[in-house]
């Protein structure tokens, strides 16, 4: 069993990206420290397009969604699988992609975000050890998210983090998509921010981004109604929410509530 788990782990297309994200922390001598430097007055955000890879990832990045609805900005949600190799939660396998599509939809209701789409990859079962991404055809994945970005007339893109938190290997497809993209001139005047950057103060560390420096700070304690509605919405897989951190889902939302962003280099400040 330890002989299939070191298999599993060295094969994964993740593991190099593990060995540099080491390697840089052992010759640095810490991560990602930065001080948060912008708060939503200095961003503004009009136009907020969340790209996610599975339902229920927009919980993390729920404060931000609900402070910036509260300031009267759109906010679409563009899901990359509709979460088929989750948790089943009860349900018949078959079944869950159409679960987890309402359970998306259901929350993005109660957080105030006004249109969510799916891009219909398959979320693959993982194994024991391992977790994969969808199969896709990079070039192809990248045209969709250029359409979509296009479309929304986005002035702020979210998606996942430089280390796809967990090491999840459809995070990293999505970051790595996402800043290709946002490289393109065409897109010079849309920001770019990513998910559960590096706070030391945080209660669940495994969850965050220890590459990526915090410079934008939201506190979501003022919207812990809405985000437990919200987080309530993914009944499928509230086993695992129950399990990450000691309370509950309530315990979730409330060890979840200070959020950080990383604001990448290549995005206008303002």
């Amino acid at each position: 069993m330890i002989l299939q788990k070191i298999y599993h782990r060295l094969t994964s297309p993740c593991f190099p990206r593990k060995l540099r994200h080491f390697a840089g922390r052992i010759f640095s001598g810490s991560q990602a420290t930065a001080v948060p430097v912008a708060g939503l007055d200095e961003l503004n955000p009009r136009q907020l397009l969340l790209i996610l890879a599975h339902p229920d990832d927009e919980i993390f990045c729920s404060g931000l969604v609900c402070d910036c609805v509260a300031r009267e900005a759109a906010v679409s949600l563009l899901c990359l699988s509709s979460g088929e190799g989750g948790i089943t939660g009860g349900h018949p396998r078959e079944q869950l992609g159409a679960i987890r599509r309402d359970e998306l939809r259901d929350a993005a209701a109660k957080l105030g975000i006004s249109s969510v789409e799916f891009l219909g990859y398959i979320d693959p079962l993982g194994t024991r050890y391992r977790t994969y991404p969808p199969a896709h055809d990079p070039a192809e994945l990248r045209a969709q998210v250029r359409q979509a970005v296009r479309q929304s007339g986005a002035d702020t893109v979210v998606t996942h983090g430089s280390d796809g938190e967990y090491w999840h290997p459809a995070h990293f497809v999505l970051h790595d998509t996402v800043r290709e993209v946002l490289r393109d001139p065409g897109f010079g005047g849309i920001r770019l921010l990513t998910i559960n950057a590096w706070n030391p103060a945080h209660p669940l560390p495994k969850i965050l981004n220890r590459s990526d420096p915090a410079q934008l700070a939201i506190d979501g304690a003022g919207h812990r109604n809405k985000r437990l509605a919200a987080l309530r919405c993914h009944a499928s897989q509230s086993c695992y929410f129950e399990q990450t951190s000691p309370g509950g889902l309530e315990g979730f939302i409330d060890a979840t509530a200070q959020e950080r962003y990383r604001l990448w280099d290549d995005s206008p400040f303002r």
